[in-house]
C-alpha cells in the first residue's frame, strides 16, 4: 500500500488548533458581540504528535490492533486514533454521529491516498455487518490494509480532530439565543485554550462526548424532568471563573466530571464506565507545553 502525503501533511503540524476568528462561520441567531477574533493559539510539530497519541493513548490504550475495534454492545465499527464511528449499511442514525468518512474525507483533501477500496464518494458504509463479522475478517486483506493506512496517517488524523473542535465553538455559540450565554461559553473555551498550548482538554472531550448540540444527544434528567445533554457545550457552559492557568484547566475537569455524573445519574447503565471516564476528565488538568 501506498500512502501519499503533499507537503500540508508535514507542515500541517504547525496549525491553527482550536481557535480563529469566527466571523464567517456565525450567522443568524449569533451577533456581532459574541464573533469577535478568539485566542490564536498555534501547536508546535512535538506537541501536535503527543496531543494525537495521547487521544490514541484514550481510545486505544495503545493497542495498534485496536486501531480497528467494534465494542460490545456496539452496532458501529470504530477506528483509528480517535475511535471514530463507521456505521454498517442499513444502520440506523440515532444519538451518535459517524465520523469515519468525514474523517477520510479530510484526509483525502489533504492529497492523501486512501486504500483502493475506500477510495469512493461518497465513502461507501463499513462493510462488515455486525461485531461477528468484524472478528471473522479481523485478519483479512481489508482489515490489515485499514490498521497499516490508520497507522501511517497519525498526523492527518491528529488535524482532523484539531479541525473537528476548531468547528465546535460557532457551532455551539449559534444554538446559544442569549449574548450573556454566548459570551460565557466563547470566555470559557478561550481561557481553557490559553491554558493548555495543545489544547487537548478541548479537543480530547470534543472527540470524546462530541459537541452537546443535537437533540438526540441529550437524555431527561431525572430530578428537573429537563434533557440535557453531556457534550462540549455542557462542558462550558457549566464552568465558572475567570482564573487563567491551572485554575482554567481544573474548572474544565471538574465541570466535565459533573456533566458526566449528571449523565450516569440519567442513565443508569453508564454507571460501569464512571472510573475511566472520571480519569479521563481529570487527565485534563494536565497541559503539555512540550
Amino acid at each position: 500500500m501506498t500512502i501519499d502525503l503533499n507537503r500540508r501533511e508535514f507542515i500541517g503540524f504547525v496549525v491553527l488548533a482550536c481557535l480563529r476568528p469566527f466571523h464567517s462561520a456565525l450567522a443568524g441567531a449569533v451577533t456581532a458581540e459574541s464573533s469577535a477574533p478568539h485566542v490564536r493559539v498555534e501547536i508546535p510539530r512535538k506537541l501536535a504528535e503527543k496531543l494525537g497519541r495521547k487521544i490514541w493513548m484514550n481510545e486505544t490504550g495503545g493497542d495498534l490492533l485496536t486501531i480497528t475495534d467494534w465494542n460490545g454492545g456496539e452496532d458501529f465499527m470504530s477506528l483509528g486514533i480517535g475511535h471514530f464511528i463507521w456505521f454498517p449499511v442499513n444502520r440506523r442514525r440515532d444519538r451518535f454521529e459517524e465520523s469515519f468518512p468525514p474523517m477520510l474525507e479530510f484526509l483525502r483533501e489533504m492529497g492523501i491516498k486512501l486504500p483502493t477500496w475506500l477510495d469512493q464518494r461518497p465513502i461507501p458504509p463499513c462493510p462488515w455487518k455486525d461485531r461477528q463479522d468484524f472478528k471473522s475478517h479481523f485478519n483479512s486483506p481489508e482489515m490489515v490494509e485499514m490498521r497499516q493506512f490508520l497507522q501511517a496517517t497519525f498526523a492527518g488524523q491528529t488535524q482532523f480532530l484539531i479541525s473537528r473542535t476548531r468547528q465546535a465553538l460557532p457551532r455551539i455559540l449559534a444554538t446559544l439565543d442569549r449574548p450573556e450565554d454566548r459570551e460565557h461559553v466563547r470566555q470559557q473555551f478561550d481561557r481553557v485554550a490559553r491554558a493548555s498550548p495543545d489544547c487537548y482538554p478541548l479537543v480530547d472531550y470534543t472527540n470524546f462526548k462530541g459537541e452537546g448540540i443535537a437533540l438526540s444527544e441529550t437524555f431527561e434528567d431525572k430530578e428537573t424532568g429537563v434533557r440535557e445533554g453531556w457534550g462540549l457545550k455542557q462542558v462550558l457552559f457549566m464552568m465558572s471563573g475567570a482564573g487563567e492557568g491551572q485554575a482554567a484547566l481544573d474548572a474544565f475537569a471538574d465541570a466535565a466530571k459533573s456533566v458526566l455524573k449528571r449523565r450516569i445519574r440519567n442513565v443508569p447503565a453508564d454507571e460501569i464506565r464512571t472510573e475511566g471516564w472520571l480519569a479521563r476528565c481529570d487527565s485534563y488538568r494536565h497541559a503539555s507545553r512540550t
